[in-house]
């Protein structure tokens, strides 16, 4: 079955100009005018909802305004360059926006949060799962420890 990863941000920009963003700079395909794909990745751009935008103020202190799906293509030979791909979409979208964010698995693992200016990576994932081959993937400054979801 088929894992999503959500990326919520802050942020004050339209849902078309980061996924515009996006393409351009990772030089990735647009699928529509909220949709990108890559090899192993497919990922859609929403402007958040009302329920998400309060259970992440009353969770982690701020209100998202994109809201952006990743979907790994299981069962793929490309399924590790999928991962390493939202990963780096996720980088060009903290970059690029100064709000904070968190990346989670299902609403239940927080992979990365960034709040009040400071990214945590998660080690549960980054280093347990290996995730990442190579730290220049994340070019923010950051910290690594555990992060427990306040969601479950």
């Amino acid at each position: 079955m088929p894992i999503n990863y959500y990326l919520q941000i802050s942020s004050s920009s339209e849902p078309e100009q980061i996924l515009d963003l996006i393409c351009n700079h990772l030089n990735i395909d647009k699928f529509d005018e909220k949709t990108f794909s890559c090899p192993g990745l497919i990922g859609y751009i929403l402007k958040c909802g009302e329920i998400s935008k309060d259970i992440i103020e009353e969770t982690f202190g701020f209100r998202p305004t994109l809201f952006i799906s990743f979907l790994p293509v299981y069962n793929s030979d490309e399924y590790v360059q999928g991962r390493n791909s939202m990963i780096k979409v996720s980088m060009v979208v903290l970059n690029y926006e100064s709000g904070d964010a968190i990346l989670n698995r299902e609403g239940e693992q927080i992979l990365f949060q960034r709040l009040m200016g400071e990214l945590i990576l998660n080690s549960q994932y980054f280093i347990l799962e290996n995730v990442l081959n190579r730290v220049e993937d994340i070019n923010l400054p950051y910290t690594i420890r555990d992060i427990q979801s306040p969601l479950l």
